[in-house]
């Protein structure tokens, strides 16, 4: 595991926007959450080192959690955390089980068009929504919740 866990930090880097996306998303009043199905003991270091400034509100993990994605247990778990509703939400993914968690627990689906697994094929795997880069998750997330000012 720790063999694991240098090359988990060694070899990964960000997709370009990433945290600048992110840190406007929290600016502009969006609570900001993880579902993943790595364990904490990985997560937690790549959370510090990629995006240690950016401030998520909820972190939730494999070993956090009784049920794996795709099972909405955890999305739900974060959305009755920070209070919010399924319609309230928006799930990013790059992997089909990504598009089958958020369909599962009702919240609406933005794929990306690069990353680990989905790719143009987004839309015909159920994801509401496809960018191409991350900092285009910013004006969408504007256009789909305006927030007030």
């Amino acid at each position: 595991q720790l063999e694991y866990k240098h090359l988990l930090l060694s070899r990964n880097s960000l997709y370009e926007g990433v945290p600048a996306t992110l840190r406007a998303l929290r600016e502009e009043g969006w609570q900001l959450a993880i579902a993943t199905n790595k364990l904490e003991m990985f997560t937690r270091p790549l959370l510090e080192r990629f995006l240690g400034d950016v401030g998520f509100a909820c972190v939730r993990c494999r070993d956090s959690q009784p049920q794996a994605k795709p099972d909405p247990a955890m999305v739900h778990d974060i959305l009755a955390q920070l209070r919010l509703t399924p319609a309230q939400a928006l799930f990013v993914g790059d992997t089909l089980v990504d598009v089958a968690t958020a369909r599962a627990a009702g919240v609406k689906m933005v794929g990306v068009s690069y990353g680990y697994h989905l790719g143009e094929d987004a839309r015909e795997l159920g994801a509401d929504h496809l960018i191409d880069g991350f900092v285009d998750l910013l004006p969408l997330a504007r256009r789909l919740a305006p927030r007030s000012s």
